[in-house]
């Protein structure tokens, strides 16, 4: 099982890098359940610190977030009102993660679609400067 949960993550992480993502958020995707998800449970016994000192605040701050319960939504409407470049890095975790989980989870496959049109707007946002869109 190990090596299968290793693969796993070595898919999302590459999802992400071929999704041009930088290295934080490559290593969030590659950490990505190290914390338990409602749907995925670890059962590790790893600290917040022991994660920073593997892949530093902010993709720990991802990880955590992705980690949450009922993330999907969480991530999608951005209800923690994270600024739009965070929001931004973790639909690419949702999205990487859901592409490769579809099956699995049995999520319609337009939940991804719907992601990635968040992406897009987002992304669109971010380049002419806009820093708060919801």
């Amino acid at each position: 099982m190990l090596l299968s949960l290793k693969c796993l993550f070595t898919l999302l992480r590459s999802s992400l890098k071929n999704l041009n993502q930088n290295e934080d958020v490559c290593l969030a995707g590659l950490y990505h359940s190290v914390y338990d998800t409602e749907f995925f449970k670890a059962n590790l016994s790893v600290t917040d610190e022991d994660i920073i000192n593997k892949i530093g605040e902010y993709s720990n701050f991802l990880v955590r977030v992705f980690c949450s319960e009922n993330r999907g939504d969480c991530i999608y409407q951005n209800t923690l009102s994270v600024p739009t470049s965070v929001n931004k890095d973790l639909l690419y975790i949702l999205y990487a993660n859901e592409v490769e989980q579809s099956a699995k989870i049995g999520r319609p496959l337009n939940f991804y679609s719907k992601i990635a049109s968040k992406i897009i707007l987002l992304e669109t946002y971010c380049e002419i400067g806009k820093t708060d869109v919801r």
